[in-house]
């Protein structure tokens, strides 16, 4: 059996090929082509998924559909389409897409709407800079925007002529904070002041800076932010930059549990922690593969595969997670059945799924 669900704002409608009736439900048996759903990773491993987007050709000659989406709008909701057999579980149907309704056109008797993938639109949605007037009211004079830090793992400089790996901007005049990373940090390993005509930048004191970790609401959301506070102002045109150990702390996730206050650095901690910045952003119905984020977050803790790493630019959640992907060597994608799932890469192979509903 497929089964699709159309999650519209007046309530959920339920179509399929055949009619099929739930105890609850009834799915109207109109579909009159499903089409095929590919799924697969191109270019040099490890890389992102290209999930294809389609269109589903649904019967209509008492214009249902025509006369529904009248009063109501279709475009961005969401639609499953699941597989299972008969007599069994919808509950257990495994999802084999989830993705968000585009265009509607209407043929003589027929409704086909445009289906797009969710996984593509989450990838290109830019990661919020944060730094702005708004969030930080008391910015240097002639400064109105920035990207706040998000550092993963250890991020030191060379033993030779340390000058601080992550640029830290000021965001507090009053205060004198610096920005370091959007979540907890391990440590602020070691800061480095370039002043005004300084060739290059010298160590600061540690008496000179605390590490400072502070709750702070933005777009609606409580975030425990890092600061470098100094106890002095610096002078005007001063460059500072830090080694930081970064995000300590990784939720629990699935049957992993959680890490508490330690150096982080397996890809897949920090994939996830991308991912679950993504989530608050973008709540989801997605579902995760349980047994591949395991074995791929152990295969890196066996064979010390460390990553290390920060994004202190504006950037796309997508170009982010390939990064991390790309240091790592881990491909992420999604299963035949809608899974969103991770593996170790050391070869060429790629994951190539091809689901095809009409038979």
């Amino acid at each position: 059996l497929i089964l699709a669900r159309l999650l519209l704002d007046q309530g959920t409608e339920h179509e399929s090929d055949l009619a099929i009736r739930h105890p609850s439900r009834f799915y109207r048996g109109r579909v009159v082509r499903w089409g095929t759903l590919t799924r697969e990773l191109s270019g040099p491993p490890p890389t992102l998924p290209i999930i294809n987007s389609g269109k589903l050709e649904i019967e209509d000659t008492q214009s249902y559909w025509r006369n529904l989406l009248n009063t109501t709008t279709q475009r961005r909701r969401l639609i499953e389409i699941k597989t299972g057999f008969e007599g069994g579980s919808e509950q257990a149907f495994p999802i084999a897409y989830i993705g968000e309704l585009d265009r509607a056109a209407y043929g003589p008797g027929m409704f086909s709407p445009s289906i797009k993938d969710i996984w593509q639109r989450w990838m290109k949605r830019q990661i919020p800079p944060w730094i702005n007037r708004l969030n930080f009211p008391n910015l240097p004079d002639g400064v109105d925007s920035g990207f706040f830090p998000i550092v993963f793992g250890r991020v030191v400089s060379a033993t030779v002529n340390p000058q601080g790996v992550i640029p830290l901007i000021l965001v507090d005049t009053t205060t004198n904070d610096y920005a370091v990373n959007r979540t907890t940090t391990k440590e602020i390993v070691a800061v480095y002041k370039k002043l005004p005509g300084a060739g290059l930048a010298t160590l600061v004191s540690p008496a000179d800076y605390t590490k400072v970790e502070q709750l702070k609401t933005i777009d609606a959301y409580d975030y425990t932010i890092t600061l470098c506070r100094f106890t002095a102002a610096l002078p005007d045109g001063t460059e500072v930059t830090a080694d930081i150990d970064g995000i300590n702390f990784r939720g629990t996730f699935l049957n992993m549990p959680e890490i508490v206050n330690s150096t982080i650095r397996n890809d897949i901690d920090h994939i996830i922690n991308l991912l679950y910045f993504l989530f608050i952003l973008e709540p989801t119905a997605l579902d995760f593969d349980e047994w591949a984020f395991y074995t791929t977050w152990l295969k890196h803790a066996t064979l010390n595969v460390y990553v290390d790493g920060a994004l202190t630019v504006q950037q796309t959640f997508g170009e982010a997670i390939g990064g991390l992907c790309y240091s790592g060597m881990t491909d992420i994608f999604q299963t035949k059945f809608g899974k969103i799932a991770v593996e170790f890469t050391t070869e060429s192979k790629r994951v190539l799924e091809e689901y095809i509903f009409d038979q």
